[in-house]
């Protein structure tokens, strides 16, 4: 059975780590030349309460090949972005910007 939520419950629930519009275009955009490369197939978003994910695939099944994540203001990472190819984080960035760059130059030495 389907739980019935009230609108104006549902908009009191705690927003946590989403991507604004303007980093989602710039990551969706990175994404699209990569797919015409052939570089990348698939990818996902997801967002919770200590941080939201873009994750691209290489296949569309599996492990995530590289992973974006954005960590909520104030967090103790040292960036609010991190990068990370599989299971290891590559690196930590201050925009969604240089953080493509991170993965812009990783790409670029396979």
């Amino acid at each position: 059975m389907n739980n019935v939520v009230r609108l104006k419950d549902f908009s009191r629930r705690p927003v946590g780590v989403r991507f604004e519009a303007a980093e989602l275009r710039r990551l969706l955009h990175f994404y699209g030349r990569k797919v015409a490369d052939g570089a990348w197939r698939d990818y996902a978003i997801d967002s919770g309460p200590r941080m939201a994910a873009f994750q691209v695939f290489r296949h569309a099944r599996g492990e995530p090949e590289f992973i974006i994540a954005k960590f909520p203001a104030g967090s103790r990472r040292a960036g609010d972005y991190a990068v990370s190819h599989g299971r290891r984080l590559v690196r930590q960035a201050r925009s969604v910007d240089e953080a493509l760059s991170v993965l812009a130059l990783k790409l670029a030495h396979r």
